[in-house]
């Protein structure tokens, strides 16, 4: 007997593609797909690789076992994933930057945007702000970010094909941002009236814009991440929280994640590192490396940097509870 249509479920009697998504490389190995989306769309190229449509889904039924159901005419598909912790307010979608304006590109065309232009955006200041100076240091532009963007994941399923009753395809997904908590201690040994950005703590790295392979392309620009919290909670500790984009390994970034702790006024540099090549040297407790590859990177979403810089003989430096070797500050 022939299944009725209903409004439910149109995909017994029309042509589509279903989509279940998940989310399991992370730190507790288990799907966290439901627990951490408040939003999720899906950008649809046909065969020959040109925008068809985009379909978009938000709200508490976004669960586990949402399956979207994508309605769409005979033929192959690949579907671009982008989903987020809120309402996808802190991206943007289009095409790549005109190389000649440097604008983005924000109209995707049915027919005529390709797979291959396809970008998403990290929204961003066009200048800095007061409160990160650090774009002063050098001359080349970095574009500031100075509120937390939200949780980003992507995923990617191709090669699909449209039809009735249509099989569950999956889409495994992969976290684009990651927190990095940074705690400054010895203060006091600078004294009690510091100024309150000192120390200047801040990010930078080329990155915030992806195509659909969730690769960083060559018209990604250099990008300023401030603390979106910065807690004086003694005279000699500050604790601050930043959002980055995801870490990448050297092979498959565009530059360094580099992490910099600066006393504005003199230039004197406490701490500056490159975020992965710190990660991929440390070792753990037992002498093992935690973070050798980039799906470690992607398995963890928080990293915490202890900075004690009192010592006279060196900045002392601890990540996720690990000792990294003593650090001689730049003068």
């Amino acid at each position: 007997m022939a299944m009725a249509c209903t409004e439910e479920d149109l995909s017994v009697c029309e042509k589509g593609i279903k989509l279940q998504y998940r989310y399991v490389l992370n730190s507790e190995n288990t799907n966290l797909f439901g627990s951490e989306v408040g939003r999720v769309e899906a950008y649809v190229f046909d065969g020959n690789g040109l925008y068809v449509n985009t379909y978009a889904e938000q709200g508490a039924h976004l669960t586990n076992d949402y399956v979207m159901y994508l309605p769409l005419p005979a033929g192959y598909y690949s579907v671009v994933a982008w989903a987020y912790e809120e309402d996808g307010s802190s991206y943007d979608h289009g095409t790549q930057f005109d190389p000649e304006t440097r604008t983005f590109g924000q109209d995707l065309q049915p027919g005529v945007t390709s797979l291959e232009d396809f970008r998403l955006m990290l929204l961003h200041n066009e200048a800095a702000s007061p409160e990160v100076r650090a774009v002063e240091l050098d001359e080349e532009p970095r574009f500031l970010v100075s509120e937390r963007p939200e949780a980003l994941l992507y995923g990617l399923a191709m090669e699909l094909t449209s039809q009735v009753n249509p099989p569950v395809h999956r889409a495994d997904m992969t976290k684009n941002t990651s927190r990095i908590n940074v705690i400054i201690e010895g203060l006091e040994a600078f004294g009690s009236d510091l100024p309150s950005d000192f120390p200047l703590v801040y990010l930078t790295a080329r990155d915030g814009l992806y195509d659909y392979r969730n690769s960083i392309p060559d018209d990604a620009r250099r990008l300023a991440y401030a603390p979106y919290v910065r807690n004086k909670v003694s005279v000699d500790r500050l604790e601050t929280e930043t959002t980055v984009m995801r870490l990448m390994t050297a092979a498959n970034a565009a530059g360094p994640t580099t992490l910099t702790v600066v006393d504005i006024d003199t230039g004197m540099v406490f701490y500056e590192t490159d975020v992965v090549e710190a990660l991929m040297n440390l070792k753990d407790g037992s002498g093992n490396f935690p973070y050798k590859t980039q799906q470690d990177l992607d398995r963890e979403d928080e990293f915490t940097f202890l900075i004690d810089i009192s010592a006279d003989t060196g900045v002392e430096v601890w990540i996720n509870g690990w000792e990294v070797k003593q650090i001689t500050p730049e003068l």
